[in-house]
């Protein structure tokens, strides 16, 4: 289901854009040929992010741009813990939810709401320039960005830095496959490095932005398809608690995400549960749980704890 921005969803917040493109964008840009996939690839705060709308807004020159924002943990598109895209030509934009700020939580969650947002911006786009996580360390992160590759090629692979061991491991599988093209690129003079507090701060607003104007209602389970439902013994008794603030995505039939909310409280008899969350919820086909507790101001008020 396509929506645009007078829907109601948040609009998009694409980053502050450098003065004068970084050594090597602009050279990037114009090796792309004239239609096809970037995965854009590289350790957190190198620069993907800023690179990405810059990238997309060179192509619109050149034809259709849609972009994917697979940074679950620093969402431009969509609400954090989910995968965005957005085409800026006709202003339609969509999420699919994860559940979780770290692919780490979710990898086959997070690899499959990538695909389907890439598959979906696809559809009316000449371009997709697909945004990565800084998740890269160990054998499930480079299995992960192995993955998006695959589904991707042919594919233009931009890797951003220098001297990355696990960068090099995600790559080496693909240094000798036609259909995928890489790009080294070093992320740009004075990147700034941010704190755990900087980036747990962007996820507080941008949350508190998706829960504006949600109220507590009822939202009944019974005859909606549930994922990743908690376990019956934490619906009572002392772990009850725990479940207070869950995050909970709404979608459709389609797999479309609707809108996020907090749940309050789960009715295991009644097959229903009190949430903090826009109307839209009420429509839903799917309810799916994540592992983190927002507060409904956007701050973290617990680690994921499922």
């Amino acid at each position: 289901m396509l929506r645009d921005l007078c829907d109601g969803l948040p609009a998009p917040r694409p980053p502050d854009m450098p003065p004068k493109a970084p050594a090597g964008w602009a050279e990037l840009a114009a090796a792309l040929p004239d239609t096809g996939r970037v995965l854009l690839l590289g350790s957190p705060d190198c620069g993907k992010t800023t690179l990405g709308w810059w990238l997309a807004r060179q192509l619109q020159r050149r034809g259709t741009v849609a972009l994917v924002d697979a940074d679950v943990g620093q969402s431009r598109i969509g609400p954090p813990a989910s995968v965005g895209w957005y085409r800026p030509g006709d202003r339609r934009q969509g999420f699919f939810f994860v559940g979780s700020v770290s692919p780490e939580r979710r990898p086959a969650t997070a690899l499959q709401a990538t695909r389907r947002a890439h598959d979906i911006a696809a559809e009316a786009a000449r371009f997709v320039v697909v945004d990565t996580t800084g998740y890269l360390h160990g054998r499930t992160a480079i299995a992960l960005k192995g993955a998006k590759i695959e589904h991707l090629r042919p594919v233009h692979v931009v890797a951003m830095g220098d001297g990355d061991e696990d960068l090099q491991a995600v790559l080496a599988p693909w240094s000798g496959d036609r259909a995928v093209t890489i790009h080294r690129l070093l992320g740009p003079s004075g990147a700034r490095t941010r704190s755990v507090e900087v980036r747990a701060g962007w996820r507080q607003e941008a949350f508190a932005t998706w829960l504006s104007g949600a109220n507590l209602r009822w939202v009944e389970l019974a005859g909606r398809e549930t994922l990743h439902e908690p376990e019956p013994e934490l619906y009572a008794g002392d772990k009850a608690g725990q479940l207070e603030g869950l995050l909970v995505g709404f979608g459709d039939e389609r797999d479309n995400a609707l809108c996020i909310g907090l749940l309050h409280r789960l009715d295991l008899g009644k097959r229903r549960m009190l949430c903090l969350c826009p109307e839209q919820a009420a429509g839903a086909a799917r309810v799916d749980f994540g592992c983190l507790r927002p507060h409904p101001d956007g701050r973290q008020i617990a680690s994921e704890e499922r």
